[in-house]
């Protein structure tokens, strides 16, 4: 349908589009008091969560300042933290599994008050429960009753245990121990879980973050019923993760140690040996010193000896790393004091802390366990990563090694100009020298580790304590009853569109107009109870808007001395026979002389309607067997301006287009009447509508609210479009009153409603 008018009309106002909302008013009550009450029933059971938080600051290579430095030294073998590193190690399984089982997490205490109530018991539990040997978690919680101070029954048998005594429960054996705050309670149910299932929910209930990219400062969060315990757990995770990286500092300086012991004692064997030819050599030539060219070439080769040594020490200890990366038994990598790589230190680390906690996850899941199966994937992604750095930096080194080579083989033909006996001792001695110096590195690498071993320095430093929020965070009953509010009206909503949108039937005015380019002459509004004829009453509203259907007809017809009208519906009840019936009655209202026809040859109702008696005349004279027009029609005793044609006796089984005499029929009507109403049958089944067309001036077609499909509007376009009506109107009938009138027309007692 063509619109010329402006962009932004009526039909897009915030009124209209919430009027189908509006008119479902209640649905949006009952859904607010139902969510207010779901909202306090959640508030009431939801065990409420304070935020326990800490701040602690950590030695970050590119972050914050570096140690002095006397730390620098006595700590050389320490790497700098990577604060992001550092950051998933503190909330790592391995640490927070720890705590876990020091803590006895995995058992958890509450007094049971009803089926949907109880209060969690952290630090203060009467009673404390050990397992013995294996035990179920599957299994359901243990309820206890305590009855003194030495028995307690469990929940459903009559027996009496004494604390201390070992119980069979469901799960397994189990031990009640009485704690210091021990109470006499009726309910108090005890659930063990599984460990890792306590520790992954720790894990995700704790938030680390750091202040800004370029802060070495961590905040650390987490969510717990209790004040005291999350205040707890939270310390102990921090213990413990400061206490792991003094653990793996030690497992790297005594690994450091014991290669470093080993090749002292390599080359001290092959320092005594150069040191006892050199000796004997001086002794058999009388040989004391050595000239000053000599000398000279001597200090060269040392020097350049000594660099090759100690670039072959780099590649011993990064072929010593590479083997630890290729070897999956081991579980602590050495650290390297020779190589400064930032980025190979923070691999390492990494990897030593994902193997740890592969370990922990193996000996309480097995090897087939998704976790550990995650933990192997990340680890041999590590690995990788290690072995490109290794074999970058072992290329490095081995083209220094090429040219301090090429410096050395230059060296030695310069040599050759020197005599004999002193070039034999030069060769003594440099071997002497080249060994005396890789031991003197060795004995100050020994040394430095050794201290570093005995002082190993936390990078830890805590700057707030875990403390705990006054009031609890979650559940937020602010935030809480804002979205149950929204809740509320959004599923109404939800819940009309999805139906509306479901729906095959017209339920709105807008839809007819949107779909057809026809008049809509008048809306009927729907009865409370239903009643045929309504057209004559007073103060009636729905005598009314039939007054303003003749109305409307009565504009687009001006000029007709007789009018005939024919009134249709794409299928049955859909109000066609109570339009024509009071349509009819309307106009003879106001001394038109006004004939009702009644073709609705299925279902025929005119005759009751009017309360006359049935006869078939109107049958005979369509089939040919009776052919006097003026035998047909019979006066409505309450209106003799209103005479009424009916079919009330046997069907007649003729087609439309066989009806004899319509021709004769049609002649005479309008000759003797104003008003000609058809009474047609439905145009989507039967074909006798478009057989009457020819001889109407206008076609009223019904449209029901909730009652017509949207299919039916299709058909009736296409048929509009195809010109099968003659001057086709509208008519939406059983339209619901809110959609009609505003609520202060309504209000007011224009009408009598009924």
């Amino acid at each position: 349908m063509t619109n010329n008018g402006p962009a932004f009309t009526d039909d897009f106002s915030a009124r209209n589009y919430l009027e189908k909302y509006f008119r479902k008013k209640l649905f949006f009550i009952f859904s607010i008091v139902i969510s207010v009450a779901l909202t306090f029933a959640y508030l009431w059971l939801k065990t409420p969560l304070y935020q326990i938080q800490s701040t602690l600051v950590i030695k970050d290579e590119k972050k914050g300042e570096s140690n002095s430095e006397t730390l620098k030294e006595l700590d050389f073998l320490d790497e700098q933290k990577i604060v992001d590193n550092e950051a998933e190690i503190i909330k790592s399984a391995t640490i927070i599994g720890s705590i876990v089982e020091r803590l006895s997490l995995d058992k958890s205490y509450a007094v049971k008050h009803n089926i949907f109530k109880s209060t969690p018991l952290f630090n203060h539990s009467p009673v404390e429960l050990k397992t013995i040997g294996s035990y179920t978690t599957d299994a359901p919680p243990i309820d206890i009753k305590i009855l003194s101070k030495i028995h307690y029954q469990l929940a459903g048998s009559p027996t009496n245990y004494k604390f201390g005594d070992t119980v069979k429960a469901e799960g397994g054996n189990i031990v009640l121990l009485a704690t210091k705050y021990f109470t006499v309670t009726d309910k108090l149910r005890i659930t063990i879980s599984a460990k890792d299932l306590v520790t992954q929910n720790i894990k995700k209930n704790i938030l680390v973050s750091t202040p800004s990219k370029n802060s070495s400062v961590i905040n650390i969060s987490m969510l717990h019923p209790s004040r005291e315990a999350g205040s707890r757990i939270l310390f102990e995770i921090l213990k413990e993760y400061n206490q792991s990286n003094i653990e793996e500092k030690k497992k790297q300086t005594d690994s450091l140690l014991k290669l470093i012991e080993g090749r002292i004692s390599s080359v001290s064997l092959q320092l005594g040996a150069a040191e006892s030819s050199e000796e004997t050599f001086k002794s058999n030539k009388g040989i004391t010193t050595l000239s000053d060219d000599s000398r000279m070439f001597l200090d060269k080769v040392k020097e350049n000896d000594k660099n090759i040594s100690e670039t072959k020490i780099q590649l011993e200890i990064l072929s010593t790393l590479s083997g630890y990366v290729n070897n999956t038994a081991t579980s602590v990598a050495p650290p390297n004091p020779g190589i400064n790589d930032p980025y190979l230190l923070s691999m390492v680390n990494k990897l030593n802390q994902l193997q740890l906690e592969k370990e922990t996850l193996s000996k309480t899941t097995g090897n087939q366990n998704p976790l550990v199966l995650t933990k192997l994937a990340q680890i041999n992604e590590v690995k990788r990563s290690i072995s490109q750095n290794l074999e970058l930096q072992k290329s490095n080194l081995n083209a220094t090694i090429s040219q301090l080579m090429t410096n050395k083989r230059s060296v030695d033909a310069n040599i050759g100009s020197v005599p004999a006996s002193e070039r034999k001792l030069l060769s003594i001695v440099r071997e002497k020298s080249i060994r005396e110096s890789i031991y003197l590195y060795l004995l100050q690498k020994r040394e430095e580790a050794s201290i570093a071993d005995a002082a190993v320095f936390s990078k830890m430093r805590i700057i707030d304590n875990p403390y705990s929020s006054i009031k609890p965070v979650k559940p937020n009953k602010i935030v809480v009853f804002l979205t149950a509010l929204l809740a509320a009206l959004l599923f109404p909503a939800l819940v009309i569109n999805l139906l509306s949108s479901f729906s095959n039937k017209v339920i709105s005015r807008k839809m007819i107009t949107d779909k057809l380019d026809v008049p809509l002459i008048g809306e009927i509004a729907t009865m409370k109870k239903f009643e045929y004829l309504v057209a004559g009453k007073n103060k009636n509203i729905y005598a009314e808007q039939l007054r303003r259907i003749r109305t409307q007809i009565e504009r687009l017809q001006s000029n007709k001395t007789a009018q005939t009208i024919l009134v249709t519906s794409s299928l049955n009840a859909e109000g066609k026979t109570f339009v024509a019936s009071n349509l009819a009655l309307s106009f003879a209202m106001i001394q038109k002389k006004t004939v009702l026809i009644d073709f609705d040859f299925t279902f025929p109702k005119i005759h009751s309607i009017y309360e006359q008696a049935e006869n078939n005349r109107f049958n005979e004279y369509l089939s040919g067997t009776l052919n006097d027009p003026w035998q047909l029609a019979v006066p409505y005793v309450k209106h003799t301006n209103l005479h009424i044609i009916s079919n009330a006796g046997a069907k007649n089984e003729a087609d439309g287009s066989e009806f004899r005499n319509l021709e004769d029929l049609f002649g005479f009507l309008k000759n003797n009447y104003e008003i000609i109403i058809l009474n047609s049958l439905p145009y989507r089944i039967f074909s006798e509508p478009l057989a009457l067309e020819k001889y109407c001036d206008l076609s009223i077609i019904n449209i029901r609210h909730n009652v017509t499909t949207k299919k039916s509007l299709d058909y009736l376009n296409d048929a509009i479009q195809q010109k099968a009506f003659r001057n086709p109107v509208l008519v939406y009938n059983d339209v619901p009153l809110k959609d009609l009138y505003d609520v202060d027309i309504l209000k007011n007692k224009y009408f009598t409603k009924k």
